[in-house]
């Protein structure tokens, strides 16, 4: 009976915690382009400490010193999107191609029970991919998250300028 060709992957913290298991064949080899999961995983926890430390939104030198922040953390932001969704679509087709010579050589994983479907084999598919699912949809939130708060800094920036604007009018 031939088994699954696609190990779980295991990306593992310094400390050697498991954060996550990915269906990738063991010779895979990513784009010089795409970041390491563990990089990618990184940067995400750094991104939302950012976007989660309180700031003064008083004082305008604050503002504009965590909008330039965001905007150094937005294009890292775009790599980290990609980077996931190439993972995920690599893991996907591993497994699409696993079970398909799995079903060739009439050795079904136990999972489908005798039965193959397209519903099932998408479900399969999309339970093995489960983390690469959860990383990609982290950095999509990630990415919109940066980019809305950009825009809410700029309106803050120019209701600022405004009020100043007003101020010097008021004052004459």
């Amino acid at each position: 009976m031939a088994k699954s060709k696609l190990g779980a992957m295991k990306v593992t913290s310094e400390k050697g915690t498991v954060l996550m298991q990915v269906p990738l064949p063991p010779d895979f080899i990513a784009p010089n382009f795409v970041w390491g999961l563990l990089e990618c995983l990184k940067w995400m926890d750094a991104a939302e400490a950012e976007i989660g430390t309180p700031f003064d939104t008083a004082d305008i030198n604050s503002i504009e010193e965590r909008m330039l922040s965001l905007v150094n953390h937005f294009a890292s932001s775009t790599q980290v999107c990609s980077s996931a969704t190439w993972y995920l679509k690599t893991a996907k087709k591993a497994a699409y191609d696993d079970v398909a010579r799995r079903i060739k050589e009439k050795d079904l994983p136990t999972e489908f029970n005798g039965l193959i479907s397209a519903s099932t084999l998408r479900a399969y598919i999309s339970d093995r991919c489960a983390d690469l699912e959860a990383l990609k949809v982290r950095a999509d939130r990630l990415n919109a998250s940066i980019t809305h708060s950009i825009d809410a800094l700029r309106t803050s920036i120019s209701k600022a300028k405004t009020e100043m604007e007003l101020s010097k009018v008021q004052r004459l």
